[in-house]
């Protein structure tokens, strides 16, 4: 249900599908992955760590999740360790990470 009412954009709705998902199995890393996106399209992003810390500790390589953790690093102007994330994850073939890392990592803003 938290998957449908995030496609629908309803945030609210979705929030509450995924925590209730979450408080009945929390060893299902997709839901914290769709929690993580979710904070991160409402620029929550003290709350985005939170989902994105659970989700890698249930996988630590997930690299969804540290492309959700690089982005959400850099919005929160922690650049350095945003930008080496978001880096790893382009190089092991997360090519959205690419956009993030010219945007954050490699603009010109001279």
């Amino acid at each position: 249900m938290g998957f449908t009412y995030y496609n629908l954009s309803d945030p609210d709705s979705a929030f509450l599908h995924f925590d209730s998902a979450l408080s009945h199995n929390g060893g299902h890393a997709p839901a914290y992955m769709y929690m993580t996106s979710l904070c991160l399209e409402q620029e929550a992003y003290e709350m985005a760590f939170t989902y994105v810390d659970l989700g890698l500790r249930l996988e630590p390589e997930n690299k969804q999740l540290l492309f959700y953790k690089g982005i959400a690093l850099a919005e929160n102007e922690n650049l350095e360790e945003g930008c080496r994330i978001l880096a790893k994850v382009f190089y092991a073939g997360v090519d959205q990470a690419g956009d993030y890392l010219k945007q954050y990592c490699y603009s010109n803003k001279d």
